[in-house]
């Protein structure tokens, strides 16, 4: 039984994001409001931008941080993080210059990529820049020598009990996170996960974003309300991943506005405790 549970690991743990997460098709992989992008499309778009940040210097091993609200742009910045070789530094978009400085000068990135206005206070911080929108783009980089041990993303904790901690996810944890997630959730090509959870957080991004990819099947970004994610849901979402406050306020607005969701084929709730009573 041990022999088998390490080849199970290893099975789940082996390759890397780029390699695993950029492969072609002509289906929708993303979509946020009136843009979407293919399989295709988006996997040039990131070797790309990974061309751009290679141009910028960015290489192998080096640290780049990510300040910026969910987006497509956000989505191929991440992916052209990767496949330059490089690790992301995730930041929460709603943290001010106190919080920014604190994991910014903890994780010392070579470059923050950011939007407007967040792209203001890392400047003011002194860091080097590059805004989201006017990310640059170079010739395709040949792929980075990368591992499933080569550091994928730092991840900051909440920072309830002390200041916030920097924990390093290598290509083996997310690959394993994403494919144990198919297996559980039972993903296919078919299904689409509205996707209102935010990117910078593990849920999101390990589950939410790694999960579609991997699976072939397709997101729909939308920042969270119950009328976004419920109008989604009804054009064709099969899955919804949230967290136990946006399923109390779903429910509250269902009570209100009953809306038929039985084709909706799963709901998820993480990271925290969900009460028994909602």
């Amino acid at each position: 039984m041990t022999e088998d549970i390490g080849a199970l690991r290893t099975k789940l743990r082996s390759g890397t994001l780029p390699d695993a997460l950029l492969r072609p098709g002509d289906e929708v992989a993303l979509r946020a409001g009136w843009r979407s992008v293919t399989r295709t499309e988006l996997g040039i778009a990131a070797a790309e931008a990974a061309g751009g940040l290679t141009a910028l210097g960015i290489g192998t091993g080096d640290r780049v941080a990510l300040y910026a609200a969910n987006s497509l742009d956000w989505v191929i910045a991440y992916l052209g993080i990767h496949r330059a070789g490089a690790c992301a530094v995730m930041l929460n978009p709603d943290y001010h210059s106190a919080e920014a400085r604190h994991i910014l000068g903890d994780s010392e990135p070579k470059l923050v990529i950011a939007d407007e206005p967040r792209a203001e206070i890392a400047t003011r911080l002194g860091l080097r820049v590059a805004r989201l929108e006017e990310l640059p783009q170079g010739p395709v980089p040949p792929m980075p020598p990368l591992t499933t041990e080569s550091a994928a993303a730092i991840l900051y904790t909440s920072g309830t009990t002390g200041r916030p901690k920097g924990a390093v996810l290598d290509h083996g944890n997310f690959l394993a996170q994403g494919r144990g997630a198919l297996e559980v959730w039972r993903w296919t090509p078919r299904d689409v996960l509205v996707h209102a959870l935010p990117l910078f957080h593990l849920h999101g991004l390990g589950m939410g974003l790694h999960g579609t990819l991997l699976s072939g099947g397709s997101a729909v970004l939308v920042p969270f309300t119950p009328e976004n994610v419920v109008y989604e849901l009804t054009r064709g979402g099969t899955m919804l991943f949230g967290v136990p406050s946006m399923y109390q306020r779903l429910c509250e607005w269902l009570e209100a506005n009953p809306t038929d969701l039985s084709h909706v084929r799963l709901f998820v709730s993480g990271s925290a405790p969900l009460p028994p009573a909602l």
